[in-house]
């Protein structure tokens, strides 16, 4: 199942996520007017869409930049996460320099027994101020607090390959293994050379409703 699905009861955390790139029809392409002809401008597109299942060209959330973030609470905490980042397959593209390129998955730690140790070298924790400068608060709807993010895994997405869904999975030797989740971010580093923003068709998370016996 896919745990950041909007009709599944995942939400966007809109504090830990990036602005909406807001085209003007003078600095914007002729064939990315020509998608939405009828949207008003000012609120054409919302991080929403990157939680649904459509895959049609243009119904992507334009992350602002090559660079950002995007704030999920899950539908339920889950173990062993792994994600898919899906695209509009290549064939069907103007251009490909808006897709996303690598990034990673960071959780919140809920769990009150479990503590991030900097000091291991295998461990990566971060508050959120430092994984999300940007960051002027927190989502209180879902009753999240401040806390403690960790790094659960990497992702690349290859425009390359003919697979337009690519999957990524957590380390086997990863510390979080056994550590449920239910609010994450994906950090997105960079994509294929847009420096205006990003389109961000769809992200999963899966996982598990239980620890490993091992």
């Amino acid at each position: 199942p896919d745990y950041a699905l909007w009709s599944a009861g995942a939400r966007v955390l809109q504090s830990w996520t990036s602005s909406t790139y807001c085209p003007t029809i003078s600095g914007s392409p002729s064939w990315f007017r020509w998608l939405l002809p009828h949207s008003a401008w000012t609120d054409w597109r919302t991080p929403k869409f990157a939680l649904s299942n459509s895959l049609q060209p243009g119904d992507c959330w334009p992350m602002e930049g090559s660079q950002g973030s995007l704030g999920i609470a899950l539908a339920r905490p889950v173990y062993h996460l792994s994600v898919t980042i899906q695209h509009v397959p290549m064939q069907l593209l103007y251009d490909i320099d808006s897709v996303p390129r690598e990034g990673e998955l960071w959780g919140l730690l809920q769990e009150i027994d479990v503590v991030c140790s900097s000091d291991d070298d295998m461990v990566s924790c971060k508050t959120a101020s430092e994984l999300l400068p940007f960051a002027t608060g927190f989502h209180s709807d879902f009753g999240i607090q401040d806390g403690t993010f960790v790094h659960l895994l990497d992702f690349a997405y290859d425009v390359h390959t003919t697979l337009h869904h690519q999957s990524f999975a957590m380390p086997s030797m990863s510390p979080w293994l056994n550590t449920s989740f239910e609010s994450v971010v994906f950090l997105f580093l960079n994509n294929w050379g847009n420096d205006g923003y990003t389109c961000l068709y769809r992200v999963q998370v899966h996982g598990d409703h239980s620890r490993s016996d091992s």
